[in-house]
């Protein structure tokens, strides 16, 4: 009996009134909710520009369809200076320039190995210019036996180019060093010995190729000259 007085309570229509008023207030609720939760996932004002600014740059809306974002774009990237090392046949960024390559015109060691190579292929002009490059910069340095043989080198090609007076300056300023040894005064007296015989002074000449010929028995032509000059009543 007491079953039946509760359905019959729970069937009456003020009951389900009750209860249909309950629903449509939570569903209300649910409603109120799920619109104060898009609410709060709006942006501020200024905070979509903000997104638009940082999306900018890394990607790009796809023109097709307008609507889906296609692949990452990034930032133009600066130019970079490429050089291109010929000896080791690389090409690498920013290698140093020719400013920062040790300059070999600095250098007199590699002043006189050029000239020497100049002289050996009878680029007697050019040979002259870096030995005598050399030479002052081995005076600055102090080095006395490298000035003394440029001295000697540069006495040489005179001899060849014919400057017989030249030859006989450098083999003068050779032995202003007056730390000469005795291979190279004979070298000098050699020097000078043929610049004089150019010249015609065969008197000074001879003199100078016996001194030779005394300290130096078979040196080089000595013996040929010495014979040559006396067969002509030098």
């Amino acid at each position: 009996e007491a079953d039946d007085d509760r359905a019959e309570e729970i069937s009456s229509p003020e009951m389900e009134e009750v209860i249909l008023e309950e629903e449509e207030s939570l569903e209300l609720e649910s409603v109120l909710s799920a619109e104060g939760s898009e609410v709060a996932k709006q942006p501020e004002p200024g905070e979509a520009d903000e997104i638009d600014s940082a999306l900018e740059g890394i990607f790009v809306l796809d023109e097709q369809d307008g609507e889906s974002f296609s692949e990452w774009a990034p930032e133009e990237v600066p130019e970079q200076e490429y050089q291109v090392d010929e000896k080791a046949g690389i090409v690498g960024e920013n290698l140093p320039g020719e400013d920062s390559v040790p300059d070999s015109d600095e250098d007199p060691e590699v002043q006189m190995e050029l000239g020497i190579a100049y002289r050996d292929m009878e680029l007697l002009e050019d040979a002259n210019m870096k030995f005598g490059n050399a030479l002052v910069m081995f005076e600055k340095e102090g080095e006395t036996d490298k000035c003394i043989l440029c001295c000697r080198f540069l006495a040489e090609c005179c001899n060849e180019l014919q400057k017989y007076q030249d030859t006989l300056g450098w083999v003068a300023r050779g032995l202003d060093y007056r730390k000469v040894s005795d291979d190279e005064l004979v070298n000098f007296e050699y020097q000078s010995a043929i610049a004089l015989e150019a010249m015609g002074d065969f008197i000074e000449s001879l003199k100078g190729l016996r001194r030779i010929q005394s300290i130096h028995p078979g040196f080089r032509d000595v013996e040929r000259r010495i014979s040559s000059m006396e067969s002509a009543g030098h």
